[in-house]
């Protein structure tokens, strides 16, 4: 398949995506998809593909909490990097400040992992530190 033959279909499964599962939407490291949003908080699965990690980013106002259902997801806290193995069910708090990454491990059979989490409403309160995927540090958005 050529290079415009690809991106048609990307196009297309984007399309079918869209469709099949509205409020998700696709990221360079897998996808997230609001589940649901109100007034006072919002909750969102995050799929994080085989070897993939979020942008190395904190919050000024969002808290969240983040809990993994399937696979291996590492958490990265801090300045000093502190990496933890998340277990599967537990809730992991991120206060306001603090420095944090989301990490599938890339030793998965299946590959990836999927992640809950529930958060104060401010969807556009990330400041991006570092991006494996060339989007600006100091870049606000989601992650």
């Amino acid at each position: 398949m050529d290079e415009k033959t690809n991106k048609e279909m990307e196009k297309y499964q984007e399309a079918i995506d869209k469709f099949l599962m509205p409020n998700l939407t696709n990221k360079p490291w897998g996808y997230e998809r609001i589940i649901e949003q109100t007034d006072v908080h919002v909750i969102k699965e995050i799929h994080v593909k085989r070897g993939c990690r979020l942008s190395l980013q904190y919050h000024e106002k969002k808290i969240e909490h983040m809990t993994l259902v399937t696979g291996t997801g590492l958490l990265h806290l801090g300045h000093d990097g502190s990496v933890i193995v998340m277990e599967k069910y537990r809730p992991y708090l991120i206060r306001p400040g603090t420095i944090h990454r989301l990490e599938a491990s890339d030793d998965e059979v299946m590959g990836g992992c999927l992640v809950i989490e529930i958060s104060s409403t401010e969807l556009d309160d990330v400041v991006r530190l570092e991006d494996d995927y060339g989007r600006e540090a100091d870049e606000k958005g989601t992650a």
